[in-house]
């Protein structure tokens, strides 16, 4: 009886868990593409300014 409740409590934590990882990951993967062109344009801004 006890490992059945603790299935069900462990499947409803996963499934409320896994939403937030995904969405952590997303902003992660957003926030490194924009600083990556960011810093792209900042280079190539001082390379073309400099040149």
């Amino acid at each position: 009886m006890l490992s059945i409740i603790y299935q069900i409590l462990f499947h409803s934590l996963q499934s409320l868990y896994n939403p937030i990882i995904y969405l952590f990951y997303q902003l992660y993967v957003v926030y490194t593409i924009v600083k990556c062109s960011f810093s792209v344009q900042f280079y190539s801004r001082n390379v073309l300014g400099h040149d």
